[in-house]
């Protein structure tokens, strides 16, 4: 298979139709299709500590 190609059944027909008339490119890594990410490694901002942050900008204003 051709890398730049995307095999038909990776697609519906409406991604299909797109891509015919130009309006929509293809991915250059068809293997990306459909790829999950692992979730982000490391502590993530709570929800407390983001409204803390927002009412501390809101009060400086």
């Amino acid at each position: 298979m051709d890398d730049s190609r995307i095999e038909d059944e990776d697609m519906d027909e409406q991604e299909q139709r797109l891509i015919a008339n130009g309006v929509l490119i293809p991915p250059k890594d068809p293997s990306a299709i459909g790829r999950t990410f692992p979730a982000p490694v490391g502590s993530m901002i709570s929800n407390e500590v983001m409204e803390q942050i927002w009412r501390e900008e809101r009060d400086g204003r």
